[in-house]
């Protein structure tokens, strides 16, 4: 029986799924809209407003938190503990279907996450010759349907490609000369690669359908397109193919694409890891003009925590085993006991393994937490065994007497333990599948422990005690001495027991907390931000230069760079901001994180108008700082204000305290036009305008048989107020300067905007 337990105990062991956490959903359903251009009063009062009254009725939500930028919206709706979220999800998924939003708003992107979304795997991807359409081709055509390949591989996603657009940048000089108009120009552009039905004839005899298609299919056609008499596209403008995005993202000092692979639930994350490795190796080899670098791996946690139990179950066999020979200074006794520790670990595989539990990090932790108890039971009973057998003559009764001695005792302190633990398996929604695998787990360890303690011990003890020589039993001297003292000085031993009590509530008070200590820290976090009024491509250019000098710095393995956040994100739930740089700095040696937060923080003086903040953080538990958030709800937006600096006001005072910003710092200057309406319309007017100073989509065309946008770069570059009132408009006089219709205004206003449960924040 003992070696079919251990049989079974390491058939389950490889046969149990291992992953990164256990399954669990997140109660709360995001929503992202973007709308590029727009301001954040904008985003509020055509995306923001509109989609939480859509909201209102969605079953099971407990409260509403909104958040609105400069050209997104993210409003976040959190539900109650056990609620159905692929049901939450597809209701708020409902009722948006009715939100009728701004043409210029994308479609919202509705997310929930689940702790099985977290990628086992990402892959940075490099080229040797940039960032080109073929080199993204080549990612999204061979790479990504190589990893879709692996068996056990659930999704594979690449993030950071962007699609080409066919650029127009039109020559005011040139446009001027030809005496062309700029709605000329559009006129021509627009549904010129249209596929149209245009009805059904009879034609020698036979009913036939007639259609009319467009035939751009190359820049050389676009540029041959006639605007007016002897004037062609390319004469007045500059046609090129660029790609149209203000997200960077750059691995170890060059523009890269990430893959992120994750796995499904019955699938071994370890064995993915390593196929993954191997079909990278295959990859870098089949196209030298790329680069893919396993950046990082899950796998890699969990194979160290298993290490790290492996690790536990050896020393405390090692202490087991010196302990024993010290009190029993009996080599058969200690082998016994040692073997209640790898039958009870694999009692408790193949339990778990039986459970439907897979191996994660909260499953090893239990091990590890339960490691330490399991030779306590076994312990006891042998210890009473053998002392039995130095008074008493050596029968199987006698090993049962001594067994039923203890067994009480031991079944009492083990079941005593397991009402600690197996309450939190009781507990409702999300955590109780988070804590439910470290529950039974230790409960598992524990009972297991307990049933080779009253089985397999006495059993062994039986055949392997049999011919023993026990030495004569001496009674304990010191420790009677020791009791008898005790007894005879209560309040002494009441005193110092309760001043350590009282101490160490005090010293818990004392102790510094938060979510990471930089020793266990597995990479270092760095975040450049500037004020949302910062040009993008300054801010880039900053990011460069940052992540040079970081990559100098001795002991950096990898940096990955990113500005904003790609399109895809949004899946997740997240949007970053356009002026914000990320790095996430791997180390060569992950004991030495406080030399690198040093080395960066040192850089903060090179960027006087920009916030350096440097944090050690973990793949699980994310950035060590400690951030605590105040909502402050009303409906006077002033009133909040004024409230929110006070409260700020007095936090800043309290020790320990780095930074306190609210969500009003952030303010960006709006330049609003008040058309007069007996001189012109105010939608004719801000059409105009919006060509005039924005990048404007006005079709598609057919290059290398994909359909791509063409879009008329900005006419004016405006960089002054006096640039903005001297934009010329069409109206029924004819071409005006935009001053002499409207007037034009300036105000400082919060970028930010916060929304909690529909009353403003």
């Amino acid at each position: 029986m003992t070696i079919l337990i251990l049989i079974i105990g390491v058939v389950s062991y490889f046969r149990l799924p291992m992953e990164f956490l256990p399954s669990a959903d997140n109660p709360q359903v995001t929503i992202i809209a973007m709308g590029q251009g727009a301001d954040s009063k904008t985003m509020e009062s055509e995306v923001t407003i509109p989609v939480e009254r859509a909201v209102t009725g969605v079953n099971g939500k407990t409260s509403v938190y909104s958040t609105t930028g400069d050209g997104f919206s993210k409003i976040d709706l959190f539900f109650e503990a056990g609620s159905d979220m692929k049901q939450a999800k597809q209701e708020v998924q409902d009722a948006l279907n009715n939100v009728i939003l701004p043409p210029y708003i994308s479609k919202p992107i509705v997310s929930q996450l689940n702790t099985s979304m977290i990628p086992i795997a990402n892959i940075a991807v490099t080229f040797k010759d940039g960032m080109t359409a073929e080199n993204m081709a080549l990612v999204r055509e061979k790479l990504q349907p190589l990893y879709q390949d692996i068996k056990g591989v659930s999704s594979v996603d690449v993030y950071g490609i962007t699609d080409s657009v066919i650029s127009v940048k039109i020559d005011n000089e040139k446009l001027a000369e030809k005496q062309v108009s700029l709605q000329a120009v559009m006129g021509v552009l627009q549904g010129q690669n249209t596929a149209l039905a245009i009805g059904e004839k009879i034609i020698d005899g036979k009913t036939s359908n007639i259609k009319v298609f467009g035939d751009v299919t190359s820049l050389d056609k676009l540029e041959g397109f006639i605007v007016s008499p002897d004037v062609t596209l390319g004469d007045i403008a500059t046609i090129d193919e660029t790609k149209n995005s203000n997200f960077i993202s750059r691995f170890n000092g060059r523009d890269s694409l990430d893959i992120s692979i994750t796995k499904d639930s019955q699938s071994n994350a370890v064995a993915i890891s390593k196929e993954v490795e191997r079909v990278t190796k295959e990859i870098n080899k089949l196209y030298d003009q790329q680069e893919s670098v396993v950046y990082i791996a899950s796998a890699d946690m969990v194979q160290t925590s298993v290490q790290t139990m492996i690790k536990e179950v050896l020393l405390g066999a090692l202490f087991a085993t010196i302990v024993i020979m010290i009190f029993l200074r009996n080599i058969r006794s200690t082998f016994i006991t040692i073997v209640s520790i790898p039958l009870s670990l694999c009692f408790t595989l193949f339990l778990l393994s039986w459970s439907g539990i897979t191996l994660n990090i909260l499953t090893l932790g239990g091990v590890a937490v339960a490691v330490g108890r399991l030779v306590d039971d076994s312990i006891v009973v042998i210890e009473n065994i053998f002392r039995k057998m130095q008074t008493e003559k050596f029968s199987v009764q006698m090993i049962i007497d001594a067994t039923k001695q203890v067994g009480v005792a031991i079944t009492s302190s083990t079941l005593t333990t397991v009402a600690v633990f197996l309450p939190m398996s009781l507990l409702n929604g999300g955590l109780q599948e988070f804590l439910l695998p470290f529950a039974l787990t230790v409960t598992y360890s524990l009972l297991a422990s307990l049933i080779v303690a009253l089985t397999v011990v006495p059993l062994m003890s039986a055949g392997l005690l049999k011919n023993t020589k026990s030495p004569e039993h001496k009674p304990a001297v010191r420790f009677p001495k020791m009791v008898t003292w005790s007894l005879n000085h209560k309040w002494i031993v009441f005193s110092i027991a309760l001043l350590l009590f009282a101490g160490s509530i005090g010293t818990y008070f004392v102790i510094p907390k938060g979510a990471v200590d930089n020793s266990s820290a597995d990479y270092v976090v760095a975040t450049l931000s500037y004020p949302n009024d910062t040009p993008i491509e300054d801010v880039k250019k900053k990011t460069i230069e940052l992540e040079t000098s970081i990559r100098e710095i001795a002991d950096v393995k990898y940096v990955i760079s990113q500005v904003g956040s790609p399109t895809e994100a949004a899946r997740f739930g997240y949007v970053g901001s356009p002026t914000e740089a990320t790095f996430s700095i791997l180390l060569k040696d992950k004991a030495n994180p406080d030399k690198i937060i040093e080395e960066v923080e040192k850089k903060k003086d090179q960027y006087h108008d920009a916030q350096l903040e440097v944090s050690a953080a973990s793949f699980m538990m994310g950035g060590a700082r400690t951030n605590i958030t105040i909502d402050v709800t009303g409906e006077n937006i002033l009133d909040l204000e004024k409230t929110a600096n006070n409260i700020k006001e007095k936090v800043e005072k309290i020790d320990g305290v780095e930074e306190v910003t609210t969500n009003q710092d952030e303010k960006k200057t709006v330049y609003s036009f008040t058309v007069d309406p007996k001189k012109g319309n105010a939608e004719q007017i801000a059409g105009q305008l919006g060509v005039m100073i924005n990048q404007t989509p006005i079709g598609t065309v057919s290059l290398d048989d994909k359909q791509t946008t063409v879009v008329l770069e900005p006419v004016f570059d405006i960089k002054t107020y006096e640039d903005l009132d001297k934009i010329p408009v069409m109206t029924d006089a004819g071409l005006v300067p935009v001053s002499s219709i409207a007037s034009l205004h300036a105000y400082r206003n919060c970028s930010d905007k916060c929304h909690c449960s529909f009353r403003s924040r």
